[in-house]
């Protein structure tokens, strides 16, 4: 397994092709978030077989945000995705691994944050993710609100974690 972390533009078309294998029309006709305009990763890692196969990715994201009205740091995993016929390997684990390991090295991130398919959430807890329960506000196109579509998930970065309250993401779910 080779793992790399690239920006988000240059890493961008790599991903789009691997997106098209996870989500595909059939697939899109009936997933909750097809109508959601999602923020762009600032770092992506994508892990590939060592034959060189892009089997899997995360994204990795950093914001100025509001936690109960007071300004935090936070960051964000977003967009994971592995090939339909490598799943169950880890790659996606490793993935995410090198992007909070990206959002470590940024300074002052107190917290990650994710969205996950209700399926998803045992997958998640497994590697110390904790459920939020409070409200996220997002920005869509059609204004701002709560984000309900998906399960919140939090993790500490800096020793620090948020699990309630109402967070203001000033943007774009990821």
């Amino acid at each position: 397994m080779k793992i790399e972390l690239l920006s988000g533009a240059a890493g961008w078309p790599l991903v789009q092709p691997l997106e098209a294998l996870v989500y595909t029309p059939e697939v899109l006709k009936t997933w909750v978030g097809r109508d959601v305009k999602w923020a762009q990763a600032d770092q992506r890692a994508l892990v590939r077989t060592d034959e060189g196969l892009l089997v899997s990715h995360a994204g990795a994201f950093v914001r100025q945000s509001e936690w109960d009205g007071l300004p935090v740091k936070l960051g964000g995993i977003g967009g994971v995705v592995t090939h339909p016929g490598h799943r169950r390997q880890g790659y996606a684990r490793a993935a995410i691994k090198r992007a909070l390991t990206w959002l470590h090295d940024e300074p002052a991130v107190a917290f990650a944050l994710l969205f996950c398919e209700p399926h998803n959430v045992p997958y998640y807890a497994k590697q110390g993710w904790q459920g939020f329960e409070g409200a996220v506000i997002v920005r869509q196109p059609g204004g701002t609100g709560p984000f309900t579509l998906f399960h919140a998930m939090t993790l500490a970065i800096r020793n620090r974690n948020a699990l309630r309250g109402t967070l203001d993401l000033r943007g774009e779910p990821w």
